[in-house]
């Protein structure tokens, strides 16, 4: 589960910036901390903000640093690391640094970097809650490993500059720690922007190929939604890509190809007769469901960390009520969300260290907080009138007059 992520220099955010799942000690809504048998974190939490304040930028940090971690030891002599520093900032490095706890266990990683080397990079954990370094990389091509770890340098000469040493390791070494870390990476942190696009195909093979997940996910449809749908029959179709009217150049490009894609029909019980309806005949808030569908039990099932851009698109703020209960209501995994959606600005509802803004400066520069940070705020508060009333910052500045 994810505790705590650091960066800075990432498109708006110039500055170093801290989000945390960490409890505080607010006392309010106890039910929605995990608790785990050595570090305890929170559900749910979800940011607000002015439009271009820094909350997509926030969830694309995540996305680059899961994304680098993943498929740098892919990366070629010559490739350039995917970056975007703060137009301020250009010559200087980017830093990710994330906490995370796996099976009751912490774990830092962290890694400096430019567009063509990884200037710093370290991992340690805490076994029975001491702290042991695993390796520390200072500089492009110098590494150290430490105590159990330390036959690990050996594969350091695998490892180009422009690479991690946590990706080149997960390839070439079978230590179970190693292992563990890039499986959480892979498996259990999920990044979900606002335009992300293929999931419901995902879900519509996981469907088709798994009677028990299509079971778990009828009934996770039918909580949701209030519906009652008996069956989903997934069936695939072949979708021809037809060039004809392109021009030659494109022609030469591309081939004209018939693609495998699935589609999926959604079989209702209505007054007791069977009424079918394609998936892509159904509104978007349905469509949007199957696409974070598998995610969404991952993290009711799996102890899976979601996070998602605006996630309110699509979908009736009840619904997403009732997706936030549920995650509550097991101690499982963990949502984040952006949203603009006011609904959720109720401490009835979330505690102060779940709501958290985003905020640019004169400078063009984002920064996030949580309510809990700033001083005064009351448990039994009326957030919602307070926020936009710009008692906590983050609301845009319109002018009416259009001077």
């Amino acid at each position: 589960m994810l505790l705590q992520f650091r960066f800075s220099n990432h498109k708006s955010y110039q500055k170093q910036n801290t989000f945390s799942m960490i409890p505080t000690n607010d006392n309010s809504h106890t039910d929605h901390i995990i608790d785990d048998e050595t570090e305890n974190a929170l559900k749910v939490s979800t940011f607000y903000g002015a439009n271009a304040s820094g909350k997509s930028n926030f969830v694309d940090a995540l996305k680059l640093y899961t994304y680098i971690i993943l498929n740098s030891n892919e990366f070629q002599t010559d490739d350039k690391i995917p970056r975007a520093p703060h137009k301020l900032s250009k010559e200087d490095p980017t830093q990710f640094e994330m906490i995370f706890s796996i099976d009751s266990t912490k774990y830092v990683y962290g890694y400096k970097f430019n567009e063509d080397n990884i200037l710093e990079e370290y991992l340690w954990y805490y076994p029975i809650g001491h702290k042991r370094k695993i390796f520390r990389r200072d500089k492009p091509n110098n590494i150290k490993c430490f105590g159990d770890f330390k036959s690990l340098e050996e594969i350091f000469e695998k490892t180009l500059t422009n690479k991690l040493f946590l990706s080149t390791l997960n390839t070439w070494s079978k230590n179970k720690e190693i292992s563990k870390v890039f499986k959480y990476f892979k498996e259990s942190f999920e990044v979900i922007p606002s335009k992300g696009t293929g999931r419901i195909e995902r879900t519509n093979k996981a469907i088709k190929k798994d009677k028990k997940f299509k079971n778990r996910f009828i009934k996770f449809l039918n909580g949701i939604l209030d519906t009652n749908i008996n069956d989903l029959n997934v069936k695939e179709e072949e979708v021809h890509v037809s060039l004809e009217g392109a021009s030659d150049d494109t022609k030469q490009l591309l081939q004209e190809k018939t693609l495998q894609l699935t589609n999926v029909e959604i079989i209702y019980s209505c007054n007791n007769k069977d009424l079918t309806i394609k998936l892509n005949e159904e509104a978007d808030g349905i469509k949007k469901l199957f696409g974070i569908g598998l995610d969404i039990i991952d993290i009711l099932e799996n102890k899976k960390t979601l996070i998602i851009d605006e996630l309110e698109s699509s979908f009736h703020p009840l619904l997403i009520k009732s997706l936030v209960n549920k995650i509550i209501s097991q101690n499982a995994g963990q949502l984040i969300f952006t949203t603009h959606n006011q609904t959720f600005l109720d401490l009835n509802f979330l505690r102060r260290d779940e709501i958290w803004f985003a905020e640019k400066d004169k400078n063009l520069s984002s920064e996030i907080y949580s309510l809990w940070d700033i001083k005064g705020v009351r448990k039994d508060e009326d957030v919602k009138k307070g926020y936009l009333y710009g008692r906590y910052g983050a609301l845009p500045k319109i002018n009416i007059k259009g001077e």
